[in-house]
C-alpha cells in the first residue's frame, strides 16, 4: 500500500507537504500564496472557496477557531480546548429563535 493513501501520513517530508497541502486547497489559499501552510487566518476563503462548509464553521466560531477539515489545525489553529483540572464548564448556547439555553455541567474531583 501506498503509505500516503492507506490511511497513515507519514511523518517525514511527505507528510509535512501532504497536511500542508491538504489545509490550503480546503483554506483556498494556493494559488496567490507563495508560502504554506499561511499563517494568517485573514488570507483564508478570500478567493475562490473551495470548502464552503469550513468556511461557514469558522466564520460563526467566536474566534474563528473550529476543526472544518482534516489537517485543520496545520499552522497553529488547533481548536483544542483543554483544562488539565477541571471545576465546572458553562456553555451558552444562542440563536435559537431569541432564546437563550443554558446549560451547566459540574465536575466534581474524586481525589
Amino acid at each position: 500500500m501506498n503509505p500516503v493513501f492507506d490511511g497513515r501520513l507519514a511523518a517525514n517530508e511527505l507528510g509535512a507537504i501532504s497536511r500542508s497541502l491538504c489545509a490550503a486547497l480546503n483554506r483556498s489559499t494556493p494559488g496567490f500564496l507563495h508560502t504554506q501552510p499561511t499563517y494568517n487566518a485573514s488570507e483564508f476563503y478570500t478567493r475562490a472557496t473551495t470548502n464552503h462548509f469550513s468556511k461557514i464553521v469558522h466564520a460563526n466560531m467566536a474566534d474563528g477557531r473550529a476543526y472544518g477539515f482534516a489537517f485543520d489545525d496545520v499552522g497553529g489553529f488547533e481548536s483544542l480546548v483543554h483544562e488539565p483540572d477541571p471545576r465546572s464548564a458553562k456553555i451558552t448556547l444562542t440563536g435559537f429563535q431569541a432564546e437563550v439555553f443554558l446549560l451547566l455541567i459540574e465536575f466534581h474531583s474524586t481525589v
